[in-house]
């Protein structure tokens, strides 16, 4: 074999290149099987961006979806809940921001304790023994199956009473202040003058202002009462009007000295009806009939008059401003100045 090899070197060589050539040279590559990526799970916090649609709370998720269908779409270019999805909860549009806990500031919870005496919003107090009576008692001022409210007592009014009585042995609150009762005002006084009271001491006239004015008779017999009683119920009053008796000042009932103006009104009761007033014709009786009652300056002129001896009656005649003769009584044991 040797004394071969230098009649075919050419060959030899030929076949060594071939022989190291297919040594090294690589096998054909085999296709590789590629591993699939997992879809997203799907739902997430519906507050937060996450891989795969929809989300977590079912009626935030409707409302959401309904308005932007790509947020629960699980094709391969959607499935995501995005920051678009999220900002879709707080949109009031289709009131996403009601029913989504997106938007909300979550409300503190009221740190618990506080002085046991007074109400404050954290439940219990910093007393134990004094919590654990009151709270025996009232669960509610513990929060027990109860939540506290924010903005408002835990350990309310009700708990401090509870402290300060039912369990003043463990807790160091005062008893509560009995409040002094105000006394009523005693019903009744002058129908003429405003006071703390109701009603006043003369019953018709009583009776006719509180027909006009009910809170006169309910509550407190005040000024606007003294003023009724002097203008609208002059006639059942004993209060003097506003005006001067010898004048007339229709269509204001009365005047201002109380026994000219019961003397006339009894005489012609529209002289103290209101609305009618004491007019001129008031004014002449006022001067004859009642010039004894009247501070007027007297009978007018023509005025006839008769004296019974030993006093006591004087008749007056006078024409009045119709015409007729009027005859009043002056009971006074005196007569009038110039009269014997």
């Amino acid at each position: 074999m040797r004394g071969r090899c230098p009649l075919i070197r050419g060959w030899c060589a030929v076949a060594a290149l071939t022989l190291a050539v297919g040594i090294a040279a690589p096998r054909p590559s085999v296709a590789q099987t590629e591993t699939p990526t997992p879809a997203p799970t799907p739902g997430g916090d519906c507050c937060s961006v996450h891989a795969g649609a929809g989300c977590d709370l079912s009626d935030c998720q409707s409302c959401v979806c309904s308005g932007d269908p790509v947020c629960c779409s699980s094709s391969p270019d959607a499935d995501r809940w995005d920051a678009i999805c999220v900002a879709d909860t707080m949109d009031p549009t289709h009131g996403c921001n009601t029913l989504c806990p997106c938007a909300q500031t979550p409300v503190p919870t009221p740190t618990p304790g506080g002085p046991c005496c007074n109400p404050h919003e954290g439940p219990g107090c910093d007393i134990p023994d004094c919590q654990a009576c009151v709270c025996g008692e009232d669960g509610h001022c513990c929060g027990l199956n109860f939540t506290c409210e924010p903005d408002g007592f835990c350990w309310d009014e009700t708990c401090v009473l509870e402290a300060s009585t039912d369990c003043s042995a463990s807790c160091p609150c005062l008893p509560p202040l009995t409040p002094t009762p105000t006394p009523a005002a005693t019903p009744g006084g002058d129908c003429c003058t405003a006071h703390g009271g109701p009603s006043c001491d003369d019953s018709t006239c009583s009776s006719c202002v509180c027909n006009i004015d009910r809170e006169c008779c309910d509550n407190v017999w005040d000024q606007t009462c003294t003023d009724e009683a002097s203008v609208e119920c002059s006639d059942s009053c004993p209060c003097a009007g506003t005006g001067d008796c010898c004048s007339a000042h229709d269509p204001a009932p009365g005047c201002n000295e109380t026994s000219c103006k019961e003397c006339v009104c009894g005489i012609d009761s529209p002289c103290c009806s209101d609305g009618e007033g004491w007019d001129a014709e008031c004014v002449s009786e006022a001067n004859i009939e009642c010039a004894a009652a009247c501070p007027c300056a007297g009978a007018p002129a023509g005025t006839a008059v008769a004296w019974r001896a030993g006093g006591h009656l004087l008749l007056l005649r006078s024409p009045g401003l119709d015409g007729r003769i009027r005859i009043g009584v002056h009971a006074d044991p005196f007569p009038p100045a110039g009269l014997t």
